[in-house]
This record gives C-alpha cells, structure tokens and sequence, in this order.
C-alpha cells in the first residue's frame, strides 16, 4: 500500500495506472483519502 502511494507520487502516473504488482488502484487512492482526512 505505501509503495504504491510512493510509486504514484514519485512517478506522477494517473491512480488507475498503477503497475499490476499493487493492490487495487481504488484501494489504494481511498486508504490515502483516509489517512489524509485523519491527518495520519
């Protein structure tokens, strides 16, 4: 989950480009909403 969050902000790639060996794109872009929303 946090190398695919580094992956896409390193990179600059749209969420739904995300390389296969990630979880789900959707997953990933709601756990970081998530976070971000709590301040984690």
């Amino acid at each position: 989950m946090i190398d695919a969050i580094a992956f896409k902000h390193r990179t600059g790639t749209r969420w739904m480009d995300l390389p296969e060996r990630f979880p789900s794109w959707k997953g990933v872009h709601n756990r970081l909403r998530k976070w971000a929303a709590d301040g984690a």
